[in-house]
């Protein structure tokens, strides 16, 4: 199950991030490419670069955040926002030892 790996970061100490009112700029070192995030994504990888954490505890997240949301939807925006950070460069997922 994806909720059960844990989601990290790879180098990010070389990512930086603006914001601009709900929509975020991200900028990555190594590919020296800039991505515009709108609001929450751009909330989502800021969470993921304070500290490792799984689809489920960033779906927890957004949960708190929009309350009249299915669980399924937010769970189903995470697994897409996540997905589409991996094929940016902006993170990876290492699967959790148990």
């Amino acid at each position: 199950m994806f909720s059960d790996q844990l989601i990290f970061i790879p180098f990010c100490n070389v990512l930086h991030i603006r914001h601009w009112g709900e929509e975020c700029v991200v900028y990555s070192e190594i590919s020296a490419e800039t991505h515009l995030l709108r609001h929450p994504s751009g909330s989502l990888l800021e969470s993921l670069i304070r500290r490792p954490k799984t689809v489920g505890e960033l779906a927890l997240e957004l949960e708190s955040e929009f309350s009249g949301e299915l669980h399924e939807d937010i769970l189903c925006y995470v697994l897409t926002s996540t997905q589409t950070f991996r094929e940016l460069g902006l993170l990876d997922i290492q699967e959790l030892v148990a």
